[in-house]
């Protein structure tokens, strides 16, 4: 079968052609917002930048407005600041101040005690611990499970002693 005998160009029918034509002016529209869309990135991507730069500039120079100071007044009998004519100061290194900020470390406190003599003083505290060797090191374990007091049995109980 050629495409002359199905009624079309390329073997479609004209029902297909009109499809065809439709996916395509479909697609076309598509095709034209998704470009606008990347332009309308592109552009804020680049003006972005320019407008936080002027909003820095502007808010910087939205300060409090000065307040002109009468010939015959001084600014500093009005209380006002002025600044020293030459802003540069020289720093010199002083020599001492090395003695005055180290810190000196302190000593650890460590006292190296046996294996029994901690298992003492853990047990002292109500915490039984054992210990674990295992490939050159020591871990404690102990019981993380509460311990409850043992209850009193009560007079009369059948539990109970006399």
């Amino acid at each position: 079968m050629d495409s002359e005998s199905l009624g079309g160009v390329g073997g479609l029918s004209a029902r297909g052609m009109a499809r065809r034509g439709s996916m395509l002016a479909e697609l076309d529209g598509a095709m034209r917002r998704k470009n606008a869309r990347r332009v309308a990135g592109r552009v804020a991507v680049g003006v972005a930048p320019l407008l936080l730069v002027a909003a820095v500039i502007w808010g910087r120079g939205m300060g409090a407005p000065s307040k002109p100071v009468p010939s015959g007044e001084s600014p500093v009998a009005r209380g006002l600041e002025v600044a020293p004519a030459s802003m540069v100061q020289v720093v010199q290194t002083d020599e001492g101040i090395l003695s005055r900020i180290t810190v000196t470390a302190r000593e650890p406190r460590v006292t190296v005690i046996s294996d029994s003599e901690l298992q003492t003083l853990l047990a002292l505290q109500g915490k039984p611990t054992g210990f674990v060797r295992t490939g050159g090191r020591v871990l404690l374990v102990s019981d993380l499970t509460p311990r409850e007091p043992e209850a009193k049995p009560e007079r009369g109980d059948p539990g109970a002693s006399s």
